[in-house]
């Protein structure tokens, strides 16, 4: 299976039919699933050969990787790797840490202010005085 679809033969379909297994097992040399090999057509590189794919070509291996994964859609479980959402990453939740510290100094300050000019009216009555 995994050499009809590197090559590009129709064929694929009669073997996934004759071993309904290979659809699930990975090439041995590159590690691929049948559906990655598939879609190798699409880049440019499968194997270390270079390819360049006529819109024909694109077309057939969207159909065939789609067919391959409607036949077994798990085989895509898992591959993607888990993005971190930027609100769980480690430089957001220091920038709300900091954020947080700095609307407490911001309080702060504001009272400290309050109570110096509660103190110099104070001070500018007594010396008056």
């Amino acid at each position: 299976l995994h050499m009809a679809l590197e090559n590009g033969l129709p064929s694929y379909t009669a073997l996934a039919r004759q071993e309904p297994r290979a659809i699930e097992t990975r090439d041995p040399k590159t590690k691929f699933y049948p559906f990655q090999i598939a879609t190798s057509f699409l880049g440019e590189t499968y194997n270390g050969k270079k390819r360049l794919a006529t819109t024909k070509q694109s077309l057939q291996s969207v159909n065939t990787t789609y067919r391959l994964l409607r036949k077994s859609p798990l085989m895509a479980h898992g591959l993607a790797a888990k993005k971190e959402s930027w609100m769980e990453s480690d430089t957001y939740k220091e920038i709300i840490r900091n954020e947080l510290q700095i609307s407490q100094l911001h309080l702060k300050t504001h009272a400290l202010r309050k109570k110096l000019k509660l103190l110099q009216k104070q001070e500018s009555k007594t010396s008056s005085s």
